[in-house]
C-alpha cells in the first residue's frame, strides 16, 4: 500500500492510498549447500514488499569411502577417508588397520622382528602332569 498526496488543482492536498496488485514479482533462490541452509524469496518488483521468505534446510553430506587400502605383509593398511561426493569435503579421516598400528608401535614389520631368545634350563618349569596341547593361532597380520 503506497500513500500520497495529491494536489487537485485548487491547491488542497488530498490523501489518496494506493493498493499494489503485486503483479510483477522476482523470485531469489538461495540454494541450500551440505552444511548451510538455502532460502528462496519473493518481492514485488512496483513496491519493493517481501512477499514471501521460505528457508531451505542444509542438505548434509553424501559420504563415500576413498583412500581404502588392504594391509599386507609388508604394506600397513588404511580403512579410508569419509568423502563428500557433492562439495568434495573430507568429513572423516579414517584409521590404519591395527596391524598396522602395531607394526608402527613395533617400530619394524613381523617379518623383520628380532627372534625371541630360548629360554634355559633354569627357566623352565618342572612339569607334573600332561596338560592338553594349546591351540595357537595366527595373528591376522602375520603372513605366510
Amino acid at each position: 500500500m503506497v500513500r500520497a498526496l495529491l494536489n487537485t488543482g485548487d491547491y488542497a492536498l488530498i490523501a489518496v492510498e494506493v493498493t499494489c496488485d503485486h503483479d510483477h514479482t522476482t523470485r531469489t533462490e538461495t540454494p541450500a549447500t551440505c552444511t548451510e541452509a538455502g532460502s528462496v524469496t519473493v518481492i514485488c518488483d512496483d513496491c519493493g514488499e517481501v512477499l514471501s521468505t521460505e528457508t531451505l534446510p542444509a542438505t548434509g553430506h553424501t559420504t563415500v569411502v576413498k583412500n581404502a587400502k588392504d594391509a599386507t605383509c609388508t604394506e600397513p593398511g588404511y580403512t579410508g577417508d569419509k568423502v563428500c561426493t557433492v562439495c568434495g569435503e573430507t568429513v572423516e579421516y579414517r584409521r590404519g588397520h591395527p596391524a598396522a598400528q602395531l607394526q608402527s608401535r613395533m617400530g619394524v614389520l613381523p617379518s623383520a622382528a628380532p627372534p625371541i631368545p630360548t629360554p634355559t634350563a633354569a627357566a623352565i618349569p618342572a612339569i607334573t602332569a600332561p596338560t592338553a596341547p594349546t591351540p595357537l593361532t595366527k595373528p591376522p597380520w602375520a603372513c605366510g
